[in-house]
């Protein structure tokens, strides 16, 4: 990375690298790693670079590893890359947070602290060239995060989690110092440290015109019914970048089964110049909006489903940027400007043939179910139902 951030440099700008601090594994396993300055003259020339820095360049993660030297039971960034960060934090420089990683280390609130925050995983051989091209602006981010970064490692709460798993943050009463947080079967929700699809652009897009068409779909049980979701995607900035949209169905409640807090049920990139607008339709079908049932039995209710283009806050943010652009819809309400409904009557099992990969699920849950029947599971059942 600080190869490529000298060698892409706009012309009158110094690159200056430090060695923040030395990565030790006395056994080679990334477990028991640490990072810990060289000396006390690397610590004052590193405080000392960052404070006179229009802006630092803080890389942090960990070294390569593969299986089983690869292992560890705390998510946390090494104690002393965390101590290095607030050192440069402190000298009041603006920070980009790199994180070289192959897996989301837990942050203990430097995201925070820092302006921006690129994760880059992984980035194989060229990736500090590509690193340094986003840095510099050479190229315009456009990646969204694949997963739920934890804020906490004792919450990992992916996406489509229950509506019914909630966490609280802190430790519960009387169980030591406060902070962390832990799992409660209802309680607030815990915010993760970047959502599910999180991603940044140097240019800005705003939705306008979401709507579902047809509304009212008749399941007579013989085939799926389609139906259509559109939107108005427009990039209101002043370069050219590259967006994925992102379509969610968002339930509170299902019939037979806790609903999933949210569900992808597509995704298009499309990519647009300054001020170019362009419309996305996602085909859907009434298949989308099944789920498997305690039966393991694919069902349709009839109900009213909402879907929901961006991630939580994302489409409601861009009502804020539409507005300044003059491209508002007829509502400044969220609920009604980044959200479509669709109502299906007709609802129930669907009665189709078992598909071939779903089969030996099929049978691994009708022998687990005859299996925990039997006396000797009663008192494991009863002590420590699910969600408890």
């Amino acid at each position: 990375v600080a190869e490529a951030l000298e060698r892409l440099a706009p012309n009158g700008t110094v690159v200056n690298r430090t060695r923040g601090c030395v990565v030790r594994s006395p056994d080679g396993r990334i477990g028991s790693s640490s990072c810990e300055p060289a000396s006390a003259e690397d610590t004052a020339a590193t405080s000392s670079l960052a404070a006179d820095a229009d802006l630092v360049v803080l890389c942090l993660g960990e070294e390569a590893y593969a299986e089983k030297f690869g292992d560890l039971d705390d998510l946390s960034l090494p104690r002393g890359q965390r101590e290095l960060a607030r050192r440069i934090a402190a000298t009041g420089a603006p920070i980009a947070l790199v994180l070289l990683q192959g897996r989301p280390r837990t942050l203990h609130g430097l995201a925070d602290r820092t302006p921006a925050v690129l994760a880059s995983f992984v980035p194989g051989p060229q990736g500090g060239t590509a690193l340094a091209e986003v840095v510099y602006g050479l190229t315009n981010p456009s990646g969204r995060l694949p997963l739920t970064y934890p804020r906490h490692q004792a919450v990992l709460l992916p996406h489509f989690r229950r509506v019914t798993q909630r966490c609280i943050s802190g430790r519960p009463p009387g169980r030591g110092q406060a902070g962390g947080a832990y799992l409660a079967p209802a309680s607030v929700e815990c915010r993760p440290e970047f959502a599910f699809g999180a991603g940044g652009s140097y240019t800005s897009f705003v939705y306008t015109q979401v709507e579902a068409y047809p509304n009212q779909l008749i399941y007579t049980g013989s085939r799926p019914v389609d139906f259509h979701t559109s939107l108005v995607v427009t990039n209101t900035g002043q370069r050219s970048g590259r967006h994925t949209v992102l379509l969610f169905l968002v339930r509170r409640h299902q019939r037979r089964a806790v609903p999933d807090v949210q569900s992808l049920l597509g995704f298009e990139e499309v990519r647009l110049e300054p001020k170019e607008s362009r419309h996305v339709t996602f085909t859907l079908s009434t298949d989308d909006l099944t789920y498997v049932d305690v039966r393991l039995r694919r069902t349709l209710d009839s109900d009213v489903y909402t879907l929901r283009v961006g991630t939580p806050g994302e489409c409601a943010a861009y009502l804020a940027a539409a507005a300044a652009a003059g491209l508002r819809g007829e509502s400044n309400d969220p609920q009604q400007e980044c959200h479509a409904t669709v109502t299906v009557a007709g609802g129930g099992t669907i009665k189709t043939l078992p598909r071939v990969e779903e089969e030996p699920f099929r049978l691994l849950h009708r022998y687990l179910e005859r299996i925990i029947s039997q006396p000797r599971f009663a008192l494991l059942r009863a002590t420590a139902p699910l969600g408890a």
